[in-house]
């Protein structure tokens, strides 16, 4: 008796699911603006990188955005597998590395690598490796580093960093974008959720639910949001919330610093500057010269990219334009200095490669120096 009411049980939910399952996917499992993402956007436990590997297809951030994704067999946003024989250089940081709304080729590490490649005095090939994921700060970076980046053997590493790092460390940010470590989610699950996501109209209609309510809190929010990244990143003298989250950041850092010197890899910093500091009536460089002083102090080279950006036209350095209507839509990083501007505050594809030459020009000759020092091994 109890095996049949077991049994009718298990029928009468799997006919249920069933249900819900066929209803979903009439009425929600719709493709957004007439394309569908194919491409997943979720922490992978295994491999080299965080992103699901074997990607290729459109990935929508934004409908209004959508761009092409590659990763490897390890889970980077690369189209090769990891080359034995190349000298390694291992890109870490959030979404100015990771690259929305480019292409592989077209984000940094993508220019950076063809820059290097066409460099003939370089006696071995350079394989730039694309672990940036967004909404990553310090912590994730660290983190990723420990658990996975050294295991690479990269022979140099190139840390960029985005001035919304800092702020990122507040507990909302990190509810949201905090990196998962591989003990959290086993390769099994991973495989669950995944086929769940591709083949389940129900979970992906969830799923989608959570997101969007998640987008529309932050929206309602990014006023107050924006008013408190402005104040710990900018604002002088700096209250008591904002010097420890620069002290904790400033902790973090030099603790990737000390990680690569033990590791004995080379570190490159790159310092990204917001939008609203480009502009002729920009945000003050403060946040630079704090970040410079303790990659002076730990000995650590450092591009500031801000005096190479301030050369050229913001509006081509970045997914924004003067807006005509004089406001900013929702998703926009503006100055409101007598100044209206509307789009996305990150990178172009020509702000991409602008920030690849000035990376490149800095490295030609620590990449001749370290595969110099190297010598037959790196051959």
């Amino acid at each position: 008796m109890n095996m049949r009411r077991a049994t009718l049980i298990l029928w009468v939910a799997l006919a249920s699911v069933a249900c819900i399952e066929v209803g979903a996917r009439a009425m929600l499992w719709r493709p957004i603006d007439g394309l569908k993402p194919r491409v997943d956007y979720m922490f992978y436990p295994g491999g080299a990188g965080d992103l699901a590997p074997n990607q290729d297809g459109p990935w929508l951030v934004w409908p209004q955005y959508p761009f092409h994704v590659q990763t490897n067999g390890q889970g980077l946003r690369n189209a090769e597998d990891l080359d034995e024989a190349a000298f390694r250089i291992l890109a870490v940081g959030d979404s100015f590395t990771f690259g929305p709304y480019v292409s592989n080729q077209d984000t940094w590490p993508g220019w950076l690598e063809s820059l290097l490649r066409a460099d003939s005095s370089l006696p071995v090939p350079v394989q730039v490796l694309n672990a940036g994921v967004s909404g990553y700060t310090i912590t994730d970076e660290a983190a990723y580093l420990r658990s996975k980046g050294l295991k690479v053997r990269p022979n140099l590493v190139i840390l960029g960093i985005f001035l919304n790092d800092i702020s990122d460390l507040r507990l909302e940010q990190r509810r949201h974008f905090a990196r998962q470590s591989a003990s959290e989610q086993s390769p099994t699950l991973w495989m669950v959720t995944r086929f769940l996501l591709r083949h389940s109209a129900f979970y992906d209609a969830m799923r989608t639910a959570v997101v969007r309510r998640r987008i529309e809190v932050e929206a309602a929010n990014q006023d107050q949001a924006a008013a408190d990244h402005w104040r710990i990143t900018y604002g002088l003298p700096r209250d008591a919330e904002s010097r420890r989250y620069w002290k904790a950041y400033g902790v973090h850092l030099r603790d990737v610093i000390t990680l690569l010197n033990e590791a004995q890899v080379p570190l490159l910093l790159v310092l990204f500057p917001e939008f609203q500091q480009v502009l002729a009536s920009g945000d003050p460089d403060t946040p630079q010269v704090d970040l410079k002083r303790i990659a002076h102090e730990t000995h650590t080279p450092v591009v500031d990219l801000l005096p190479v950006f301030r050369r050229e036209l913001p509006e081509g350095l970045y997914l924004i334009r003067r807006a005509d209507h004089g406001g900013y839509n929702r998703d926009v990083t503006a100055s409101g200095r007598g100044e209206s501007w509307s789009g996305n505050g990150h990178l172009s594809r020509y702000g991409n490669y602008v920030a690849a030459q000035a990376i490149a020009s800095h490295l030609h000759p620590l990449v001749r120096e370290a595969i110099k020092s190297k010598g037959s091994a790196m051959r």
